[in-house]
């Protein structure tokens, strides 16, 4: 055999290398994004989840026909939020908060919001709330095993510092 005959003098031997090596390499690292990432969009029981949205449209409409909307504020440090529920409730009661992640069920929060003095409704966060995009529902707390009779929903990008103005959205036409 020359010397210029041999495998590893030619240059295609050493590009098909490449694109092989690469190849691999890239799917490892897909691999590796497959199993550390989650797929948190895909419903188990679908079926069921869609009774439930039945449900929450009643809720909705609910809402639109007791007038309700409501302010929400996020504290400057983030660590807490402040909600008015208009019109004000004759005997105020407690309101849950949730600030649900659009794609990391994970990420999200739900807050029991407490009345305070003045018609506010006060919650803590164990956390800061960091500043991006959010599912917001806010709903009469739940009273045992019956569903809250009203829901207020929008999604916003809130953090530290930011205002949100919920209001009753209009029933879907159909």
């Amino acid at each position: 055999m020359t010397e210029s005959s041999r495998w590893y003098r030619q240059p295609v031997a050493w590009l098909f290398l490449i694109l092989l090596s690469v190849t691999v390499l890239a799917c490892i690292g897909l691999i590796i994004l497959a199993i550390k990432s989650d797929d948190g969009l895909v419903a188990d029981d679908y079926y069921k989840r869609g009774n439930e949205i039945g449900m929450e449209i009643g809720r909705d409409k609910q809402a639109a026909t007791l007038g309700l909307s409501a302010q929400l504020f996020v504290a400057e440090d983030g660590l807490s939020v402040r909600a008015l529920l208009l019109p004000l409730p004759a005997s105020p009661q407690a309101v849950v908060l949730r600030l649900a992640h659009p794609t990391r069920a994970g990420l999200d929060v739900v807050l029991t919001l407490q009345p305070e003095a003045g018609g506010m409704l006060v919650a803590k966060l164990e956390q800061p709330l960091h500043k991006q995009r959010w599912l917001v529902q806010l709903e009469a707390a739940s009273v045992g095993s019956q569903a809250s009779p009203w829901r207020l929903r929008h999604e916003a990008e809130l953090g530290p510092g930011a205002t949100l103005a919920l209001k009753a959205q209009p029933a879907p036409a159909g």
